[in-house]
């Protein structure tokens, strides 16, 4: 970074390293931070085993052109900050692998195995503890769970949503503020991790979401199967 900006990322290192928070769950933050300006949306849903242990930042060639979902974003970074370990991955990806392709059934397994039944109602205006996963669904009509971030403490949290479609205009130039450090192409076209706030995810589109989140990291909860 090149004079005093420094991306609001950058801002939190210091801040999650010197908070009481244990080792996982700071190390799953500071993945997460890691990320922040590097592609990582995209439809992989499963990446395990040795490709999921060399995968870099930045690098779409790995599980496919599309990179990460936010779903399994959330893995890799409690992934690579200790968090949770290969043979975690590998149970997961023995549940998905059963009903591949059945976007329904799949959503089933990703929701159980991040623990979604386990997330209480919040409002836009909440700050879920560091490390915790905040929910955005949709209306009943759609899916109930449509977006996973990881939550930076004061309202604040890491998200992989693209930019480029289906946000209101002044809410992704208010994300893009905080964000100085990444062009706003890379924001608006290619889906770069970044900083976001609970509040402008929620009024981002046409459709008020029901916003949950979880009072502790999701893999210090037991998992059970996903209710919706």
């Amino acid at each position: 970074m090149s004079g005093s900006v420094r991306s609001t990322a950058a801002s939190y290192v210091q801040s999650v390293q010197a908070n009481t928070a244990d080792v996982k769950t700071k190390g799953f933050v500071l993945a997460a931070l890691a990320c922040c300006s590097n592609y990582s949306h995209g439809k992989a849903y499963a990446p395990v085993g040795v490709e999921f242990q060399k995968w870099k930042v930045g690098d779409r060639s790995t599980f496919s052109s599309e990179g990460l979902n936010c779903w399994t974003a959330l893995l890799f970074w409690a992934f690579q900050g200790g968090a949770i370990d290969r043979a975690w991955l590998t149970e997961y990806a023995g549940a998905l692998r059963p009903v591949a392709g059945n976007s329904g059934e799949e959503n089933k397994v990703m929701n159980s195995y991040l623990r979604a039944n386990h997330a209480v109602d919040i409002t836009a205006n909440d700050s879920p503890a560091l490390g915790c996963t905040v929910f955005f669904g949709d209306p009943p009509w759609k899916r109930p769970l449509n977006h996973v971030v990881v939550s930076l403490g004061d309202g604040r949290v890491v998200s992989q949503q693209s930019l480029i479609t289906g946000v209101k205009v002044g809410v992704a130039d208010e994300i893009a503020a905080l964000n100085p450090t990444i062009p706003q192409n890379g924001l608006y076209n290619d889906r770069l991790t970044h900083v976001s706030t609970i509040k402008l995810i929620s009024t981002g589109g046409d459709d008020v979401p029901r916003i949950r989140a979880l009072t502790a990291p999701f893999w210090t909860l037991p998992r059970v199967p996903w209710t919706g």
